[in-house]
């Protein structure tokens, strides 16, 4: 019995992840939600969410309203829609 050694459909490379991890927040707000972000003191601000701050290296973010923060888009897309799978989608699409 053979078995294959290929990646399976699914598989998510180091470097689409590195790359995931340093995708400008307040860009892929805009581009991806529709968010309008705005310089506000030492960070960003949503205009539809105002709880929703984005720190001024503009990787990190916190949502005050919602009690979820994170360092990187990836793990906005964890928290806030709690699908795995959005994970790979994020990659693929950012990465």
């Amino acid at each position: 019995m053979s078995y294959s050694k290929s990646k399976p459909s699914n598989y998510v490379t180091k470097e689409q992840i590195e790359r995931a991890r340093n995708v400008d927040m307040v860009e892929f707000l805009e581009r991806t939600e529709g968010f309008s972000v705005k310089k506000s003191g030492n960070g960003y601000r949503c205009d539809k969410h105002d709880s929703l701050f984005i720190t001024n290296d503009r990787r990190g973010w916190y949502w005050n309203s919602r009690d979820e923060g994170g360092n990187n888009a990836i793990a906005f897309c964890m928290k806030i829609y709690g699908q795995s799978r959005l994970f790979e989608a994020f990659v693929r699409k950012n990465g």
